[in-house]
């Protein structure tokens, strides 16, 4: 036997599966004995196809449950006399005890079944009962598929719907569960896509070839990223002597300017906080330090192919056009800084120029 409760077969839910039955009502029957007695639907769907099976349908069907559950679900063959009767001589003949004889069981089976069972009128099954209180006459030998003797409970259609929505929340409740763990991972799944592509692109970023005197690189978003909007240029200094930021400082600078100056005695960011200062504006990360004799590798200047001569794009202005946060530490040329301050940055030597992608941020810092 399972775990489950067992078939009360005068419980109020006993008595609504009867109802169901009668009134042709086979799913909401099964689904009610199901979610309360799971595993009873078979029971259910067999006493009311019972009279259209052949007699070897029949046997097929009760050999397919076996003797354990006919037992367990022995409340519900009473929904067709029939079917009740061949357990009732199966119980009488000991074919029900357990036994891993399976010749012994179909034995037991074909001697319970009785001689013809083909013609059983099943008027009571297929049609409403009649109003009146005269059934109508009735030919000898015909089985009356009554269902108990007791009167049937009067069962109104709220309580029916009652039993709907009672169903459907047992239904619902997985699909709801794996639905709300799905909405979870694609989230997730869509913040690593997104840091994903910054590092792409941080990767990709190369030098390129000489072209019109004013360079612009670009990239394109995937769909999944939305840039964060520009700050039209705008800049701060910050020198305010010395001076340790609270939590969430530089977040806010960062959101409200595009180029933020900080003075020589505050304290810069960790690098940890830099990290996290990326990830919370749904940037990358590029990090440069101002070393004398470093401004080519820095910024690029012109470089000879052969018999060309091309411009080389540096690292700085190759992290600048894309949606990075760029720390730079040191000090930079007053008229870098400038440039930088309008949005764009040169390269020295030339006369190309690299505009700030709109939704980067660049923070200068001590060295």
């Amino acid at each position: 036997m399972s775990g489950m409760p067992p078939v009360q077969p005068r419980s109020r839910e006993m008595e609504i599966v009867r109802v169901l039955f009668n009134r042709h009502l086979l799913d909401r029957a099964v689904n009610l004995a199901e979610a309360r007695w799971p595993g009873s639907g078979e029971m259910v769907r067999l006493a009311y196809t019972w009279t259209d099976l052949e007699p070897g349908e029949r046997r097929q069907r009760l050999e397919e449950l076996g003797p354990e559950k006919i037992l367990e679900y022995r409340a519900f063959a009473d929904l067709h006399p029939d079917l009740a009767q061949v357990i009732d001589n199966l119980e009488a003949r000991g074919g029900l005890l357990a036994s891993p004889d399976v010749v012994e069981l179909e034995r037991d089976i074909e001697a319970a079944m009785p001689e013809s069972t083909a013609h059983v009128v099943r008027s009571k099954l297929m049609e409403p009962e009649p109003e009146e209180d005269d059934p109508g006459p009735s030919g000898a030998g015909l089985a009356e598929p009554s269902v108990d003797d007791s009167p049937t409970p009067e069962i109104e259609l709220s309580d029916l719907a009652s039993i709907d929505a009672r169903l459907d929340d047992f239904k619902s409740t997985a699909q709801d569960r794996r639905a709300e763990s799905l909405a979870t991972g694609a989230e997730t799944l869509e913040r690593v896509r997104a840091r994903l592509n910054a590092s792409a692109r941080r990767v990709a970023s190369g030098p390129i070839g000489s072209g019109p005197s004013s360079v612009q690189l670009s990239t394109r978003l995937p769909a999944a990223v939305t840039a964060t909007p520009g700050a039209a240029q705008s800049t701060i200094v910050i020198d305010e002597g010395r001076f340790t930021p609270p939590p969430g400082y530089w977040l806010e600078q960062l959101s409200d300017n595009q180029v933020v100056v900080a003075g020589g005695r505050i304290l810069p960011p960790s690098d940890d906080e830099l990290v996290a200062l990326a990830n919370e504006l749904g940037l990358g990360l590029a990090e440069f330090v101002v070393e004398p004799g470093a401004t080519r590798a820095l910024f690029g200047g012109l470089e000879r192919n052969g018999g060309v001569v091309e411009v080389a794009v540096g690292a700085l202005p190759t992290a600048l056009a894309a949606p990075n946060l760029v720390v730079v530490r040191g000090r930079l040329f007053a008229k870098v800084l400038e440039r930088l301050r309008a949005g764009m940055c040169d390269i020295p030597g030339t006369r190309a120029t690299v505009r700030l992608d709109p939704s980067s941020r660049v923070l200068i810092v001590p060295a």
